[in-house]
């Protein structure tokens, strides 16, 4: 079972808070969920997230990134090769 975190870890708060860009990886509509619980109002304008599916990504509007970006296929290798086509240029 897995079980949300509580909090971020002082490392990951510290880089979502400095308002510069980050991608975050989102594996599934549950944890969407639990990050947008513990994200809200820190400044996520700069920010892509990258989701697994259409159903992990459709949480995560609230938080207002710049990017959402759901992978093509609901699996690993989608979200990876997803990553590489949003990391390009930065």
């Amino acid at each position: 079972e897995t079980v949300p975190a509580q909090a971020f870890s002082e490392e990951a708060s510290d880089a979502l808070r400095s308002g510069e860009e980050a991608i975050v990886l989102i594996h599934s509509a549950k944890a969407a969920t639990a990050f947008v619980d513990l994200a809200m109002g820190l400044a996520s304008e700069a920010w892509t997230m990258i989701a697994i599916s259409e159903a992990a990504a459709a949480p995560l509007k609230p938080l207002g990134a710049s990017r959402i970006i759901a992978a093509d296929r609901p699996n690993e290798d989608a979200l990876v090769a997803a990553l590489c086509e949003a990391s390009k240029g930065l």
